[in-house]
Parts: C-alpha cells; sequence; structure tokens
C-alpha cells in the first residue's frame, strides 16, 4: 500500500499530536503527583507542629487549672491575674487568657485592656462555643 503526498502531513501531524498529547499528559500527571507529595508532607509538617505546640502549651494551663481549682474558695482574682501575666510573658503565642465560671461568664480576661468586651460574655448560648466548655469541663 502506498501513501498519497496528500495523506503525509495528515499522518505526521497526528503523529505530532500523539506525541504532543503524550508528553502534555505525562508532564500534567507528574505535577499532579508531585503537588499531592507536597501537600500531604505539609500536612505532616503542620500536624506535628501543632501536636508539638499543644504537647508544650496545655500541661501549663493545666497546672495552673489545677492550682486554682485546689484553692478553698477559688483563686482571688488578683492572683489569678498574676499568673495569667506571668503565663501570657512566656507563652507569647497567647493574646489572652479568660476565666470563665460555672454559667459559661466570661468572669476575668487577662490582659484587660483591649479586651472589655470580653467581660460578662455568655459563652454558653452559642453551641459552637459551649460544647468544647462542656468538653473540657
Amino acid at each position: 500500500m502506498r501513501l498519497s503526498t496528500h495523506s503525509l502531513p495528515i499522518i505526521t501531524g497526528l503523529a505530532l499530536w500523539c506525541v504532543g498529547f503524550g508528553l502534555w499528559h505525562h508532564l500534567t500527571s507528574a505535577a499532579e503527583s508531585q503537588l499531592q507529595i507536597s501537600v500531604q508532607s505539609r500536612g505532616e509538617g503542620l500536624t506535628e507542629f501543632i501536636s508539638n505546640e499543644l504537647s508544650l502549651r496545655l500541661p501549663a494551663v493545666s497546672r495552673m487549672a489545677h492550682r486554682w481549682a485546689a484553692r478553698p474558695g477559688g483563686t482571688p482574682e488578683v492572683e489569678w491575674r498574676a499568673d495569667a501575666r506571668r503565663y501570657l510573658r512566656d507563652s507569647l503565642a497567647y493574646k489572652a487568657i479568660e476565666w470563665i465560671d460555672t454559667s459559661y461568664h466570661i468572669r476575668w480576661v487577662e490582659p484587660l485592656k483591649g479586651n472589655e468586651k470580653a467581660l460578662g460574655l455568655d459563652l454558653g448560648t452559642e453551641a459552637w462555643r459551649r460544647k468544647p466548655l462542656e468538653l473540657a469541663r
């Protein structure tokens, strides 16, 4: 079977299109695979970072809470504020610490400046705020 001179450009064009499509598909798949690996790696790194941060900060907050709860009649506000200021100074990741009573109202906040609107706020009125508090209790 002999090809005519008119069919040669068509066959060449189809062959080039197939090679181009194959190359495009290969490069797209490789880029997508690399992106998935990168996202997974970043996610694992963030997970580890968050886990480390929590493991560093939660014991201190827990010790503070146990110390305050162990005091007969509760911790006086002056002592609570002093503890909270020290904790904020040593743990720069936190912007404020709040004392929330059993009815989920914010009674004390440190630092007070800039957080005055938080005083008296009832965190129990909205489920998305109340549920974590109930779990923590």
